[in-house]
């Protein structure tokens, strides 16, 4: 910038001018929830467990991926729901969930974590009676 002045004392301005702006624009990546739909996190050897991944925002372009002590698993029904049909010990660990945004290069960060436990085998275990002329039989079955 060049300041000159004229006869009357006024000060002109002369030269090149530039301004640089910078923008700076900051989004949160979208969050994953996870949640157990079948509300128990202890369960019992052959029970079910089925865990829900929400996202926000939401869209149906979303693809999930599950993990069990930070390894992925594989996920047959690619969608925001993972099942267990029949639990043993082998499926207790640390689960969370990611998405993965089909058509643009977006990803959520890791989801909260659902600690699965599995106990072992289930047995039930019945009391029969039966009375017979007054006298009356226990029989573990």
């Amino acid at each position: 910038i060049f300041l000159f002045t004229d006869q009357t004392e006024n000060i002109i301005l002369s030269g090149l001018w530039r301004l640089n702006i910078t923008f700076t624009l900051s989004l949160d990546l979208p969050t994953a929830q996870l949640n157990v739909e079948s509300k128990w996190t202890k369960v019992f050897s052959t029970e079910s467990v089925v865990m829900k991944c929400e996202i926000q925002p939401s869209s149906t372009d979303w693809r999930y991926k599950w993990y069990r002590n930070g390894q992925e698993v594989p996920d047959p029904t690619n969608g925001n729901k993972y099942s267990i049909s029949r639990t043993n010990k082998e499926h207790s660990g640390e689960y969370t969930c990611q998405g993965v945004h089909s058509i643009r290069t977006v990803a959520t960060g890791g989801s909260n974590v659902i600690q699965l436990t599995v106990d072992g085998k289930y047995s039930k275990h019945y009391l029969g009676l039966t009375c017979w002329e007054g006298v009356l039989l226990l029989n573990k079955q």
